[in-house]
C-alpha cells in the first residue's frame, strides 16, 4: 500500500518535472548561458506553470470525486442517447446519481498536494529573483 502511494507522488513529479523542464525550460531557452535573474526567472515561471497545472487537475478530480459534474454529463447524455443504443435508456437523475456514486474514483490528492508545494518553490524563487535582480 506504501510503494502505491509512492507511485502516485513520483508520478506527479515527473509529470511536473517533464512540464517543467520539456516544455516550458526548451520554449523559454532555459539551457542557455544568460545572468542568474533570467536563469531564475525561468525557473520560477516554469514551477509556476506545472504548480498550476497539477493543483488545478487535482482540484477538478475533487470536485468531480464529489459529483459536481454530474448534472452536466447527465444532461449531454441525455441529449446524445436518442441517436445511439444505450444500456441506461431511460434512467432517471436520482438513478443516474446513484450508479455515478457507486462508480466513483477517489480524487488524485497527490496532483493538489504536488501542484501546491510547486507553487511554495515559485514563490520562494520568486523572492529570490526579487534580491537577485536589484
Amino acid at each position: 500500500m506504501r510503494n502505491k502511494v509512492f507511485y502516485r507522488y513520483l508520478g506527479c513529479v515527473i509529470a511536473a518535472v517533464v512540464i517543467l523542464a520539456l516544455f516550458y525550460g526548451f520554449s523559454e531557452d532555459l539551457f542557455e548561458s544568460r545572468s542568474a535573474a533570467d536563469v531564475i526567472r525561468v525557473l520560477s515561471d516554469g514551477f509556476a506553470v506545472s504548480g498550476v497545472i497539477l493543483a488545478g487537475t487535482g482540484a477538478l478530480s475533487w470536485a468531480s470525486s464529489k459529483g459536481a459534474y454530474d448534472m452536466i454529463y447527465y444532461g449531454v447524455d441525455s441529449m446524445i442517447r436518442p441517436f445511439t443504443s444505450r444500456r441506461h435508456e431511460y434512467e432517471s437523475f436520482y438513478d443516474f446519481k446513484l450508479r455515478k456514486t457507486e462508480q466513483r474514483k477517489p480524487w488524485l490528492k497527490e496532483c493538489l498536494i504536488t501542484g501546491i508545494l510547486l507553487l511554495a518553490v515559485c514563490a520562494v524563487l520568486t523572492g529570490i529573483f526579487f534580491l537577485v535582480d536589484r
